[in-house]
């Protein structure tokens, strides 16, 4: 039967070996998973820093374009001051072709005449409608003097206003429309991971994706979040520097943690399932147990019976008075046997009892049966010492674990069982100097089947250990043992009330 155990214990460390395998296996794919997919995030917003400094290029381009666009504009409206002022003179000796040309050949600046007391004459290439509305024409002129200085015209006594060209306007509308979207569009929009863009000059943030309202006048979530990665540091297209600051998007955590919850659920899985299988198990193994038990106390009754009889008989013919009383006595015996099989399964009656008492008496019936070679000492308390006990029972444990003891020992050796009184407990134990244990077998050797001998079913051990726990609600383990020097089992029982 012990190879049993051996076997089933390599087994059980072989499952466990394995399952730790495949454990770290699954870990550590899904780590590198997870590096590969962070590193393509960290290269599509590096791809998108490097698209933005590109735009920003280009947009510097083309707003050099527009400042040259805009001085021609400019000189324009000087040109068309100065050709008012011409025709203004009057002067018959000179030519007006050329100005008067000038002025019909300006389709696209918009023009804003005022005369005296600033009040608005008229103005050309207005939106239609708006060529004599004063109000409109108050409202650009306002808009006008922060870009430009009127033209004063002294022959009229009039004052010249002219602003950017529709196409100018268009254009710079248009770039800026490009810078304020280019941002959202190439990077916001596009990423599945959390980002925020910040205004390295002021420290605010700009734009954001992927993160909650609340979230972002959170500092320490932004603190976080910063600390993630390092910022990529570009310049946008207006020419303000920006620091994009990005983390692991949310496909990305949960494809790290997946792993983890799957393995944490099939271990709360596998837990319950070895529960739920070890009490219906032990259930069964409780059935099996008390229906041997009370099978084995029923065949021993008929034989029993009959033994009793013959004792009458051979008392009643007259047969040595000595032959008989040992008769009787392992009648007795064979009766305290089968009541000791009856009870398992039962609720063990118990009574308040000198433990000592219980004790000795199990030790004078085991002694007669065990090597002469073989000393038993006792430890004992001058004093009663009362516990509840079922003393067929509890003396069936102490003649188990004597007998176990002896035949560690072989033929000779010593046996001390001590009786102490510690914190309201009453401690049994009992020592020998035979084989002893391995550590590894302490536990091992309470389960049903667990034996070194070469007959035996391995029972003894198991019962002792159910009829202490179950029956008398104490604890007994394997207190030391050392292969070669012996063994002590301790008993834990409280004492009567």
């Amino acid at each position: 039967m012990i190879n049993i155990y051996s076997k089933k214990q390599r087994w059980k460390w072989f499952l466990v070996a394995l399952a730790l395998l495949l454990v770290i296996f699954t870990l550590g794919y899904t780590q590198v998973i997870v590096q590969r997919i962070q590193e393509d995030e960290k290269n599509k917003v590096e791809i998108w820093a490097e698209s933005i400094s590109r735009n920003a290029s280009s947009t510097q381009y083309i707003d050099s374009l527009l400042k040259i666009l805009r001085a021609e504009e400019e000189t324009k409206g000087v040109l068309i001051g100065k050709a008012l002022s011409i025709i203004s003179n009057g002067d018959p000796s000179l030519d007006y072709s050329f100005p008067t040309e000038y002025l019909k050949g300006n389709n696209s600046i918009p023009i804003l005449l005022y005369g005296k007391n600033n009040q608005f004459q008229q103005g050309r290439n207005l939106p239609k409608g708006k060529e004599h509305d004063a109000i409109y024409a108050d409202s650009l002129k306002s808009e006008i003097v922060k870009k430009y200085k009127p033209i004063l015209i002294p022959e009229l006594g009039m004052s010249l206003y002219f602003d950017d060209s529709p196409l100018y306007k268009e254009i710079v509308r248009r770039l800026n429309d490009i810078n304020k979207t280019f941002i959202n569009e190439e990077v916001v929009a596009s990423t599945s991971a959390p980002v925020i863009v910040i205004d390295d000059r002021t420290g605010k943030i700009i734009q954001s994706a992927r993160i909650a309202e609340r979230d972002l006048s959170n500092e320490s979530k932004m603190a976080e979040l910063k600390s993630n990665n390092p910022p990529i540091k570009v310049t946008r297209p207006d020419g303000v520097p920006i620091s994009i600051y990005y983390e692991d998007s949310l496909v990305l955590q949960q494809i790290r943690y997946f792993p983890v919850g799957q393995l944490l659920l099939v271990a709360v899985f596998l837990l319950v399932s070895y529960v739920i299988f070890s009490t219906y198990r032990k259930a069964e193994q409780n059935q099996v147990w008390v229906g041997m038990a009370k099978e084995t106390a029923h065949q021993l009754g008929t034989p029993l019976s009959s033994l009793m009889g013959w004792g009458a008989l051979l008392e009643a013919q007259g047969v040595d008075e000595t032959v008989i009383n040992e008769l009787n006595k392992d009648v007795q015996r064979l009766q305290i046997i089968t009541e000791r099989f009856s009870k398992i399964g039962s609720t063990a009656e118990l009574k308040k009892v000198d433990l000592r008492t219980t004790i000795e008496e199990a030790l004078q019936y085991v002694q007669k049966r065990i090597s002469s070679q073989i000393k038993v000492t006792r430890h004992f308390p001058s004093e009663e010492i009362l516990v509840a006990l079922n003393e067929p029972l509890f003396g069936w444990v102490i003649e188990n674990l004597v007998r176990n003891a002896a035949d560690a020992m072989e033929e000779s050796g010593n046996i001390d069982v001590r009786i102490l009184v510690e914190n309201g407990k009453v401690i049994v134990e009992l020592e020998d100097n035979g084989k002893g244990i391995p550590k590894s077998k302490w536990k091992t050797v309470f389960k049903p089947g667990y034996t070194t001998k070469k007959r035996g079913w391995g029972l003894g051990l198991s019962l002792v250990k159910r009829i202490v726990e179950e029956y008398h609600k104490g604890h007994i383990f394997v207190k030391h043992s050392e292969p070669g020097k012996g063994t002590t089992f301790h008993i834990d029982l409280k004492l009567a009330v």
